[in-house]
């Protein structure tokens, strides 16, 4: 049996849940079609002393939530059109209802970890793009 994705105009779908040293991580889907989209599946390092890095995955374009320390910080991977084996990863601190920005990491597919210029940084690894189902 196979499953198929819920309806775009059922939002909310939580990806990915995992309380582990502190740290929430979800994922869920934005306003585009997921048939046009990519998975990207990262890893990230929080900024912990001693967590371990927490893996998760979400569509192109749309973003990872982590969530430490009373902050909520985004990740949202958007794939380079001109080199498909780097992925621009940008940090978003988020609020009740704000985004702000707080930088961009270039991470290559399968490469080692990247050590986002953010305040707080973060170490980011993509494992790996595979199209959407």
């Amino acid at each position: 049996m196979r499953c198929r994705p819920l309806p775009m105009r059922i939002l909310i779908v939580l990806i990915g849940l995992c309380l582990t040293n502190g740290v929430v991580i979800a994922a869920a889907p934005g306003q585009t079609s997921q048939s046009e989209k990519r998975i990207v599946f990262l890893e990230i390092a929080v900024p912990i002393e001693g967590a371990k890095p927490v893996q998760v995955s979400t569509y192109e374009a749309d973003h990872a939530t982590i969530a430490f320390d009373g902050r909520k910080c985004g990740f949202e991977p958007s794939v380079r059109d001109d080199d498909r084996s780097m992925v621009v990863v940008t940090v978003l601190e988020l609020g009740d209802s704000r985004r702000d920005l707080l930088g961009q990491s270039e991470v290559q597919v399968g490469g080692a970890s990247v050590r986002s210029e953010t305040t707080p940084s973060f170490g980011i690894r993509v494992l790996r793009v595979s199209k959407a189902a």
